[in-house]
């Protein structure tokens, strides 16, 4: 995480963000939703490790999103917990989920093809996964909402 910039303060974010990045977030934010669904989807169909892996990219993907929408354009993708670190410098509201993201980066390690699988663990699991998930995008959205909001007064002012 050495190498990305520390996350504007939260009263410039909505000014610190150019076009392109947030862009990217609002890209970010809606393909954490689609991700979700696609869980969904997946648990139905008994896919469940599957589906919790995709609730872990819809965190990461949300996370992702407030980076851009502060203006940090290098975010630290592979862990939920780095962005979620980054995203709590910018706003106190993301230093909830933290015990969720963990839960839900462990299951990187797991391996859906394996022998003796667990069915219901994995069930668990993958309902556990998708509350995270939808806690953690519920907060971008928020966030967007709060943000987007302070951005469109800023506009109306100048």
């Amino acid at each position: 995480m050495n190498d990305v910039p520390e996350a504007k303060s939260q009263g410039s974010a909505a000014a610190q963000a150019t076009g392109d990045l947030w862009r990217r977030g609002e890209a970010c934010l809606e393909q954490s939703r689609a991700d979700l669904k696609t869980a969904r989807r997946l648990a139905k169909e008994g896919r469940h490790l599957d589906g919790a892996y995709l609730c872990f990219q819809a965190a990461v993907n949300a996370l992702t999103s407030v980076c851009f929408f502060n203006g940090v354009a290098r975010v630290p993708n592979h862990s939920a917990l780095a962005l979620l670190a980054t995203c709590t410098e910018a706003d106190p509201l993301f230093a909830a989920p933290e015990e969720a993201c963990a839960e839900l980066e462990a299951v990187q390690g797991l391996n859906p093809y394996g022998t003796g699988r667990d069915e219901a663990e994995e069930k668990r699991l993958a309902r556990a996964c998708q509350a995270h998930g939808r806690a953690v995008v519920k907060a971008a959205e928020l966030y967007f909402k709060k943000i987007n909001k302070k951005n469109r007064a800023r506009l109306q002012q100048d």
